[in-house]
């Protein structure tokens, strides 16, 4: 029989403030080293009585190895808190690994499934209802729930928006890729990759003959928003369970599945499931004068918790910023992770939520989340303003919180496109050499706000000596090595981002440095991009913003771009003193519109391998992109660097870039970026492999999905054709009638209106993957109306849009055709025409041919395109620009490669 001591009684027997728990203790215990309490909440109560007694005194919960299973999150408040110079402490033995662990074995006699590669176990838990898990980890490491296609194989492609369903809700699949009589359909879910937060969705029916499947969504844009035929893929689909690393739990059966990895035996194999969902520890005092301060936890390992699947099932939001943490804090102060490492969580490592202020996370590894790393400070600036009623403006604010010299990597294996770290409604953050790598999107970003409201709340952030390398994966893009969407006044400096790689066939791509909208006050200098998929330095709707001293080299769109003006005019910044180094000729890949306050440009230094200057700036020369006003002072000479084809980027203090450009020399500083401390683990990230980049289709083949073929005859009336995108206002928009035809009883309509806001509207356009090769052809009868007429434009653009236009057809109301200022015909209103406009993509000549067949006339030209440089094709469409009152029919079109 058992005698338990009252608490206080017992913290008296205590050896000085230490307090020791192990897995094969007994909460019965006294607590000390030969006689360990069993679990850490035993201890925690120890701890707490030992406080009350001894306040002044350092408290120490020493953990020895092995592993702490869970029934329910950790859960601490004020009450455990410490105080300054005698902290409350949770730490591991030296040299002990101890887990703190959400999860349970997986026990029991592994059985080959009969006829194929896998194993199934019988869990008598899962049958009964009392389990189900969306996580498994075998050896420690996270595993993938089965899924089509597998990781390493390009995504399916969707046939495009279901016709009659919610848009955002529904979409035809190609024959093969979708089965409706899939085992248990309404447990898998649909990841569709888009341009920056790819989104899941639970999967409610499929229609077989249709080709439609439908699931749930929240999200309030088009699935087809980004691209018409966008990228998917299905998860936790027991006939995709093929290849090594996968794994399917039937939740009917109670059978667990799993394909072993080369070299795995089940026999021995350490299968983990979690059994706690999203957290695995809080720290949370609700008092906001009264926080939970001066805690420590060093040494030790968390892992193993779930995401939590069906709360987040077709949620959206930038980041997945809605997604908790596993260890989340809200009023801690003062407090500290050091050396531990975060593993095998479902969804974020870490939140540090309102109140948190002057703590620090250091020398942690964090790795394997189902989504990012680390969330700091309020998701919204709506919910702040309300919680300063509550409670003092200071006590609730989020600041001085720091991250340092912390490893990152294998984020998003369930949520893609998560940050690494960041920092949301917060001031005055530090993050500070870390070493980020294997991640989807933004490894470091601060993200706060959608209009300058949010300045007061948002600000004052260093981000410097971080090293973030192999980033996107091919998954999507509108990402950078460091991107901020609003904080005032942040200092960006002495970084490295290197190896990016985007999503190809979405006009953003993967950049060094990015500032976005409402980003203002920033200093970005004396940083390192090298090797990314954009421009090395990107602006878009920010303002006062100051690009300073820094080295680009090897970026697919050259040293940096501007976005357009967007909703204030404001897109200003000031870029000198730099140095860009390139291999494709482009030094400025992108116009710049002047807006209220130009970029000042000035004074940097241009270069690329092939040791010239012939370098294209806004596709001029350098020439005639001076005489706008830009890089005044600027050259274009060698800048001595070392061995810049082994990305050496030593400056030779002779270097012209140095004498006549004003760049001073940062190597010395910049060998600091990254990890400091001992060898050991400085070298740790190398021991990591990395998930494969991921690959993706040409845009040619592509281009054989997106063509555009109809007759209308198929449709019902009043059908918008999903085969185009069509930007409408009111009740100016295009639409299947039988008012008129060419052919047949149907055809497309577009209604323009005099009283809508902009005059390009409506407009319909087909979308295409950047297509660099073949003949093209946009052929179409049309026909303005005679009671009602109104102008109507035709047009091809390229990967620069607006910028890199093609063929473009003027044909107006008054009946003539224009081409520029060429006039090609005069075709009466209430004429049907039979148009075809063709060219070879990236031909010889920067020239289309038009055919015009009308009232037994027919018309051949050879025409110029509108941009010489005009190269490739994205976009093709028809624009209503009268901004009045008519119609203008249209049958039997094809958009496409021939």
């Amino acid at each position: 029989m058992r005698i338990f001591l009252p608490f206080v009684l017992l913290a008296a027997f205590l050896v000085a403030a230490d307090i020791h728990v192990a897995p094969g203790g007994d909460d019965g215990n006294s607590g000390t080293k030969d006689k360990p309490f069993a679990s850490i909440t035993r201890a925690q109560t120890a701890a707490r009585a030992e406080r009350k007694r001894s306040p002044g005194d350092t408290v120490t919960v020493w953990l020895a190895g092995g592993m702490y299973h869970l029934a329910e999150k950790l859960s601490m408040s004020a009450e455990d808190s410490g105080a300054s110079g005698a902290p409350t402490v949770y730490r591991a033995l030296p040299d002990a690994r101890a887990i703190i662990s959400g999860g349970r074995k997986i026990t029991g006699t592994w059985k080959k499934t009969a006829g194929k590669n896998f194993y199934e176990l019988n869990v008598p838990d899962v049958l009964s209802k009392r389990w189900f898990f969306n996580s498994l980890y075998v050896n420690s490491v996270s595993k993938t729930r089965a899924r089509k296609p597998n990781e390493n194989e390009k995504m399916m492609r969707a046939k495009g928006r279901a016709q009659g369903e919610q848009s955002n809700k529904a979409f035809v699949y190609f024959s093969g890729d979708i089965d409706p009589q899939w085992k248990n359909l309404t447990d898998i879910d649909i990841i569709q990759i888009n341009s920056w937060t790819p989104t899941m969705h639970r999967i409610t029916a499929a229609d077989a003959a249709k080709r439609v499947v439908k699931f749930e969504s929240t999200h309030g844009r088009p699935v087809d928003f980004w691209e018409k035929n966008f990228r998917y893929y299905v998860a936790n689909v027991f006939e995709a369970l093929d290849y090594p690393g996968e794994w399917y739990l039937d939740r009917v059966t109670g059978t667990l599945y799993y394909y072993p990895e080369p070299g795995e035996d089940m026999s021995r194999a350490d299968v983990i499931a979690p059994v706690l969902m999203t957290r695995i520890m809080e720290i949370v005092s609700a008092d906001y004068g009264t926080p939970a301060q001066y805690l420590e936890f060093r040494d030790i390992t968390f892992a193993h918790v779930d995401g939590d699947l069906d709360k987040h099932n077709g949620v959206y939001r930038q980041g997945h910023m809605y997604l908790s943490a596993g260890i989340y804090a809200k009023n801690m102060r003062q407090s500290m992770f050091s050396n531990c490492e975060i593993a095998h969580l479902g969804e974020y490592a870490m939140e540090l939520d309102t109140g948190c202020q002057s703590n620090t996370v250091v020398h942690c590894h964090i790795w394997d989340m189902g989504s990012g790393g680390i969330q700091i400070g309020i998701t919204d600036l709506k919910t702040l303003q309300t919680l300063e009623k509550t409670a003092p403006k200071e006590q609730i604010r989020v600041l001085h919180n720091t991250i340092d010299n912390n490893i990152l990597h294998r984020l998003g294996t369930i949520w893609h496109g998560c940050y690494g770290i960041i920092n949301r409604f917060c001031s005055y953050t530090r993050i500070t050499h870390n070493d980020i790598f294997d991640v989807h999107w933004d490894p470091i970003s601060s993200d706060a706000r959608w209009t300058y409201n949010g300045e007061d709340y948002s600000g004052g952030h260093e981000v410097a000596y971080n090293y973030l390398h192999y980033l996107g994966l091919g998954y999507q893009g509108d990402a950078a090595g460091y991107y901020q969407f609003g904080p005032l006044d942040t200092h960006v400096h002495h970084n490295i981002t290197c190896d990016t790689v985007a999503y190809p066939f979405i006009h953003a791509g993967f950049a060094g440095y990015y500032l976005d909208e409402m980003s203002r006050g920033a200093l970005v200098e004396n940083n390192l991009a090298y090797n990314v998929d954009w421009s090395a330095y990107f602006q878009n709707w920010g303002s006062n913003n100051t690009f300073r001293n820094n080295i680009g080299a090897f970026a697919r769109d050259g040293f940096i771009t501007r976005g357009g003006l967007g909703k204030t005019g404001r897109n200003h910044f000031a870029a000198s003193n730099n140095i860009y180094i390139g291999s494709n000729r482009i030094a400025i890949g992108r116009k710049m519109e002047s807006g209220s306050m130009p970029p000042e440009i000035s004074r940097n230094c241009y270069w690329n391998t092939a040791g010239d200057r012939d370098m294209t700036f806004m596709n001029l020369s350098f020439d005639d992109y001076q005489k706008l006003g830009y890089d005044r002072d600027s050259i274009i000479e060698d800048p001595l660097f070392r061995d810049p084809n082994r990305f050496d980027f030593t400056v030779d203090p002779s270097s012209p870039a140095v004498t006549k450009a004003g760049f001073v020399p940062f190597d010395d500083e910049i060998k600091k970026a990254g990890l400091y401390g001992d060898d050991e683990w400085r070298s740790l990230p190398k021991k990591f492999a990395v998930r494969p980049r991921i690959p993706v289709d040409n845009g040619f083949d592509l281009s054989k999905l997106s063509r555009v073929d109809l007759d209308f005859e198929s449709m019902a009336v009043g059908t918008e054709p999903n085969e185009f995108t069509i930007r409408k206002e009111k009740d100016a928009t295009f639409a299947v009638t039988e008012d008129a035809a060419f052919s047949g009883k149907r055809s497309l309509k577009c209604t323009d209106r005099k009283d809508i806001s902009k005059s390009y509207n409506p407009h319909a356009f087909a979308q295409f993957k950047n297509i660099e090769s073949g003949r093209f052809r946009m052929s179409f009868a049309a026909m303005i109306s005679a009671s009602q007429p109104v102008n109507f434009r035709v047009e091809v653009r390229g990967k620069g849009f607006v910028d890199e236009t093609g063929p473009q057809i003027d044909f107006n109301p008054d009946g003539t055709v224009m081409a520029g200022k060429n006039k090609i015909a005069d075709i009466r209103p209430g004429t049907w025409v039979v148009a075809a406009i063709t060219f070879v993509i990236n031909g010889d000549n920067a020239a289309y041919d038009l055919l015009l067949k009308y009232d037994g006339t027919e018309i051949k030209k050879s025409l110029p395109f509108v941009h010489a440089h005009f190269k490739s094709v994205t976009w093709a469409g028809i624009t209503a620009n009268s901004q009045a009152d008519g119609e203008i029919f249209f049958d039997d079109m094809f958009i496409g490669v021939e």
